[in-house]
């Protein structure tokens, strides 16, 4: 099966499994697709980024293929995956609590990364410098919420 089936069929997957766990109000199955939803933006944009850092030669097909996959990801309505009490102080999980401090800004930082994959799906699959570029917006929207609300022991 081609990576993108794979990373399609996983995002339908979190999207069954995110839906029952809405249904039955699962807390430990909210934080786990929530994991599992976050695993696949690493699997999108792990080619994209050994790219940018000159890893792994560019390719067109895999960079258009990656951003196909984050763009899809990004669309996956995140919503019921953040119940309140689901951060790090009370769970295994690396969210800090400042997230239901300010959701309004959490989400609007999860928008912009939505806008900023929905870029990047245009041009990946141009030229190395090009997709570079739109990595760039892309990696700024994931630090700017990872410094605002996500735990790093670093």
């Amino acid at each position: 099966m081609k990576t993108v089936h794979k990373i399609t069929a996983a995002a339908i997957s979190a999207s069954l499994l995110a839906g029952a766990a809405f249904a039955d109000g699962d807390f430990d199955r909210q934080i786990k697709v929530r994991k599992a939803h976050n695993t696949l933006f690493s699997a999108a944009t792990g080619p994209l980024n050994a790219m940018v850092k000159e890893e792994m030669p560019y390719n067109a097909e895999v960079a258009q293929r990656s951003a196909d996959n984050l763009l899809v990801l990004t669309q996956f309505d995140q919503t019921g995956l953040w119940p309140e009490g689901s951060d790090n102080t009370q769970n295994e999980t690396k969210s800090l609590p400042a997230i239901w401090e300010d959701f309004a800004d959490f989400e609007d930082k999860y928008t912009a990364l939505a806008t900023a994959a929905v870029d990047l799906q245009t041009v990946a699959g141009t030229d190395l410098a090009t997709m570079s570029t739109a990595m760039e917006t892309v990696g700024g929207t994931c630090g700017a919420c990872h410094k605002s609300y996500r735990y790093s022991d670093k």
